[in-house]
C-alpha cells in the first residue's frame, strides 16, 4: 500500500507541472506464456479482449518528450488440459515512464517501461474458480517495456485525439526457479490529450 501512495503522490506532482493530461482506453488482445519445472512450455490463446487503461502526462525535452503516468492493463486466456477448458482473467496496475515524439503527418511513437503488480486474478477449472492473486507466479513486481504507434485524429490548441497500436511484454525479472510466466500483448486504444494553455509573457 506504501508503494502505491507514493506513486500515487509523484504522478500527481509531476502531473501537475506537466504541459498536458493524457487518457488513453481501448482493448488488449495477449497471449499467455508459462514454462513449467521441466523446461516444458505452455503457451495459452487469447480469450475475451481484456482492457487497458493509462492516465498519463509528459513534460518536453530537446527531441521530443518525457511520458510517465499509470496504467491498467487485463490479461484474458484459455487452454485446454486435460480435455477441460481452464480459463485465466487477470488485472495488473502499475507506473511507466519513456520517451515519445512526433513526426510528420501527425504520427508519433512511444517508448515505454512499465512497474506492474496484480491487483486481481482467477483462474476458472472444471466449474472451480481459484484466486490467483497470491499465487506465486503472479504476484510480485513485472516488468512491461512497451511501444506504440499513435496516428492523430483530431487536433486543436487544448484537445488532440489520437488512434493507438501498441505491442508490450509483461514479465517477472526476478524468478528463482526454472518456471517463467509471461504475457505478450496487442493494444488498440483511443488516446485523448487535454493541453495546459501556456501564456507567454514578454521580458520587462
Amino acid at each position: 500500500m506504501k508503494i502505491y501512495s507514493f506513486i500515487l503522490l509523484l504522478l500527481t506532482f509531476n502531473l501537475s507541472n506537466s504541459q498536458s493530461l493524457d487518457f488513453e482506453s481501448g482493448i488488449s488482445i495477449s497471449k499467455f506464456k508459462f514454462i513449467n519445472s521441466e523446461g516444458s512450455s505452455l503457451e495459452m490463446n487469447p480469450s475475451d479482449p481484456g482492457g487497458y487503461f493509462k492516465i498519463g502526462g509528459n513534460s518536453p525535452i530537446k527531441f521530443g518528450s518525457i511520458r510517465y503516468g499509470i496504467s491498467m492493463i487485463n490479461f484474458n486466456n484459455r487452454t485446454i488440459i486435460d480435455q477441460s477448458p481452464v480459463i485465466y482473467k487477470t488485472s495488473y496496475l502499475g507506473a511507466f515512464a519513456g520517451w515519445g515524439n512526433t513526426f510528420n503527418h501527425g504520427m508519433e511513437i512511444s517508448l515505454l517501461l512499465g512497474l506492474k503488480t496484480i491487483i486481481d486474478g482467477t483462474q476458472e477449472m472444471n466449474d472451480a474458480l481459484y484466486m490467483l492473486k497470491e499465487n506465486d507466479e503472479f504476484n510480485g513486481f513485472w516488468l512491461a517495456p512497451s511501444i506504440f504507434l499513435r496516428k492523430t485524429l483530431l487536433d486543436t490548441d487544448s484537445f488532440k485525439a489520437s488512434l493507438s497500436y501498441g505491442l508490450t511484454k509483461t514479465f517477472k525479472a526476478n524468478y528463482s526457479t526454472i518456471q517463467k510466466l509471461s504475457f505478450f500483448s496487442h493494444i488498440i486504444s483511443v488516446n485523448f490529450q487535454f493541453k495546459k494553455n501556456i501564456v507567454a509573457q514578454d521580458e520587462i
